[in-house]
């Protein structure tokens, strides 16, 4: 295995317009590896430890099906990402994966990069405004039920621009002190993320939240709406 420069990870198809803050992590916790043909990255029911992006070469998708054997259901190769199951509770392959020739990829730790948004969650619940405010772009739009309670506007339900939305959650984060978040679910859209969350609040109560955000090429948010 191989350590990976940033410009290296940069170049990536998958990975074009990511923010170099971004990138640096990722390269940190990134090794460029290289396999033969036929072998075998994960088998249906084994641990999600890692996850890749192919470099060279192609993989082969598979399932187990009665009777028949393994049967390909898809064919990544070069530009594409191997492996989700890493990102969703219980952490677990649902299909299998073997090299269809020698294949270079760059590996993962799956651990590692969910650390990422565990790092968010903390952030809100320690009320770091400058980590919390790093994804959003300067023309972000901020939709959420909240704002009314806020500004006592019922007809305001809209932030635009992050200096309003540092200004809204700076308010927001005085006023709610001892509220605690867990992140319960993580749902990927082609250019959004949905966030399923609990918010514990200081009397004991539970309320439930789910949070889409749109990212723009740059894989910064310029849409983000609350629900509760």
């Amino acid at each position: 295995m191989t350590a990976v420069a940033v410009p290296t990870l940069a170049g990536h198809q998958f990975l074009r317009g990511m923010p170099d803050r971004h990138l640096a992590y990722l390269a940190e916790v990134a090794r460029l590896v290289t396999v033969p043909a036929q072998h075998s990255f994960f088998e249906a029911g084994g641990v999600a430890k890692h996850f890749w992006l192919v470099r060279a070469g192609q993989v082969a998708i598979d399932m187990r099906a009665p009777g028949d054997g393994r049967v390909v259901i898809q064919t990544i190769g070069r530009g594409e990402m191997l492996g989700l199951s890493w990102f969703f509770p219980p952490f677990q392959w649902q299909f299998g994966a073997v090299a269809v020739q020698p294949a270079e990829l760059f590996e993962f730790d799956a651990a590692a990069v969910r650390g990422l948004l565990d790092a968010q969650v903390a952030a809100w619940n320690r009320g770091d405004l400058e980590t919390i405010m790093e994804p959003f772009a300067p023309d972000v739009v901020f939709s959420s039920p909240g704002i009314s309670m806020m500004s006592g506007d019922p007809e305001k339900t809209t932030i635009q621009g992050v200096d309003a939305l540092r200004a809204y959650i700076d308010n927001a984060l005085l006023r709610t002190r001892g509220v605690h978040y867990t992140l319960r679910a993580t749902y990927v859209g082609t250019d959004s993320v949905v966030l399923a969350y609990a918010c514990g609040l200081p009397d004991g109560a539970e309320k439930l939240g789910a949070d889409l955000m749109r990212v723009d090429g740059d894989r910064m948010v310029v849409e983000w709406r609350c629900h509760y």
